[in-house]
């Protein structure tokens, strides 16, 4: 059980927003892992590289340049923005597992729900098909919403903010990734970081700790039901 002083901080959240790959399911699934090399597989074909160390460096750069190697791509080498999400996302997702306890928790949950990812809005549907999820959130703001700027970028936020109009500041963001919540904290909202291993440090820009999802989400929506 998460102590009540955590989950006090969340009862005047209206707006829950949830990342996708690593968040909405299990790192240990090994999806966004399927993802990943197929980002690599396509970086090397599309630029005709010799050796996955090359492939390395071109990642890093387009990562440290433009934020992910699709943007750094669209700019460098004119890519077929249709093509590369439709490759890179071919992937197996019968290791992902239906979990109606989860999608009753996150249906509870007072306000609206929106999931905001890097990702395309095929991909997170066909995840939100095969965890069980569909029909649990209010929309999907995908990486073709923002001109294929990803998060942690701040254009990418006020452009999803501003969609839906959300005030930050009545806002939780569900997110594996770091640079990604410090983003949501300059902004105001509050952070929750998912899935996180024990022995790493926790940044102080992090409000919440969630090592499973699915547990804090069950604790949070029976905690809000009470106090309600």
């Amino acid at each position: 059980m998460i102590n009540e002083k955590i989950l006090s901080k969340l009862t005047t959240v209206n707006v829950w927003v949830f990342d996708l790959d690593d968040t909405l399911y299990p790192r240990e699934s090994g999806l966004w892992a399927q993802i990943d090399k197929r980002i690599s597989a396509y970086v090397k074909k599309q630029l005709e590289l010799d050796d996955d160390e090359e492939v390395k460096k071109f990642r890093q750069y387009f990562r440290q340049t433009y934020g992910g190697a699709l943007r750094g791509m669209i700019e460098e080498y004119f890519v077929d923005v249709k093509d590369y999400l439709r490759d890179v996302h071919n992937i197996d997702y019968s290791p992902l597992k239906k979990d109606p306890q989860l999608a009753e928790d996150i249906k509870s949950l007072p306000g609206r729900k929106f999931i905001f990812t890097n990702g395309d809005r095929a991909h997170a549907e066909r995840v939100l098909t095969h965890r069980g999820l569909t029909g649990c959130f209010d929309g999907i703001y995908d990486v073709t919403f923002t001109d294929f700027l990803p998060k942690p970028y701040r254009q990418a936020y006020h452009r999803f903010l501003g969609h839906f109009s959300i005030d930050p500041e009545k806002t939780a963001m569900f997110e594996d990734n770091l640079a990604n919540l410090s983003t949501c904290k300059e902004l105001g909202m509050t952070t929750i970081l998912v899935g996180h291993k024990e022995d790493k440090e926790i940044p102080a820009f992090v409000d919440i700790e969630a090592p499973e999802l699915e547990s804090f989400l069950h604790s949070l929506s029976d905690y809000l039901n009470r106090a309600s």
